[in-house]
């Protein structure tokens, strides 16, 4: 019940109902797998990394977007499709033997990044 009184101080009752609902739970994901691989290239060769994003259940997530850098600074990121992956890719040159590249968040509407143990994974040259 609701009492109103108007600026004349007359009073009026009325009744309203009013739903309260709790903010909806951000639901947890993770990385589950930094896969690294490597391509020669003229003048060097190409760091590539592919990451698979997971929901708390373990499902594969679509539409999450996952941001790093590499080891030499540059940042890059990616956005996973229908199979829970996404790669990234640096151009190195010949003389450098590796780069690591390192997870800095994860993102996606209603979901919460859990960082883990897997948060980096170097790339050798091949």
């Amino acid at each position: 019940s609701l009492l109103v009184t108007d600026n004349g101080r007359a009073p009026g009752n009325t009744a309203h109902s009013v739903t309260v609902s709790a903010p909806p739970v951000a639901q947890p994901m993770t990385i589950s797998a930094l896969i690294p691989s490597s391509a020669t290239r003229k003048g060097g060769w190409t760091a590539t990394v592919t990451t698979t994003v997971r929901d708390g259940s373990g499902a594969t997530l679509s539409g999450a977007t996952v941001t790093g850098a590499w080891s030499g600074g540059a940042g890059s990121s990616c956005t996973t499709g229908s199979s829970g992956t996404c790669s990234v890719s640096v151009n190195v040159g010949h003389k450098t033997s590796s780069v690591t590249w390192t997870v800095s968040n994860v993102t996606k509407a209603a979901y919460t990044y859990v960082p883990g143990s897997l948060t980096s994974v170097p790339v050798y040259r091949p």
